[in-house]
């Protein structure tokens, strides 16, 4: 965490839900502002934003620890304390560490109890980005994202 993002995982494996309520599968290789890029098997291609409704996370997803990473499987997650961000503008989220990382800009958006509450937990636990939903009108999104203990 710095002072005003959060570091949060995702996993790699997405379910994308586009706004012709079709759904697409695949890899995440990357994310801007003008689309999320794919991989399906032999191919990649690269989805508008303003084409999709919502993103959901699936699978596993690796846990830094030092120079290695811990895998921790879809099943162990726990989305009983998820917390919901909503109306967070969609250039305050960028990927790191080729695409196991996120880092979120939520400081300035939360109100300033619930960014050092956020800071004093993210002590004790990592967040996993669960799913992202678009509001394509304001340009906005919002995350659903579940704490995991740096511990395991």
């Amino acid at each position: 965490m710095t002072r005003d993002c959060l570091a949060v995982l995702i996993s790699e494996t997405l379910l994308i839900e586009l706004d012709s309520d079709n759904l697409k599968q695949g890899k995440l290789e990357g994310w801007n502002l003008k689309g999320l890029t794919m991989s399906t098997e032999n191919q990649s291609q690269t989805i508008p934003i303003e084409k999709i409704k919502k993103v959901d996370f699936t699978g596993d997803i690796l846990l830094p620890r030092g120079n290695n990473y811990l895998r921790i499987s879809e099943e162990k997650r726990i989305i009983d304390n998820q917390k919901i961000w909503e109306y967070i503008p969609l250039t305050r989220l960028s990927l790191a560490d080729g695409g196991k990382i996120a880092l979120l800009q939520l400081r300035g958006i939360l109100g300033e109890k619930d960014w050092q509450d956020l800071v004093n937990q993210s002590q004790y636990f990592i967040y996993v980005i669960d799913q992202i939903e678009f509001n394509q009108e304001a340009n906005k999104m919002t995350i659903k994202a579940s704490p995991i203990p740096r511990n395991l």
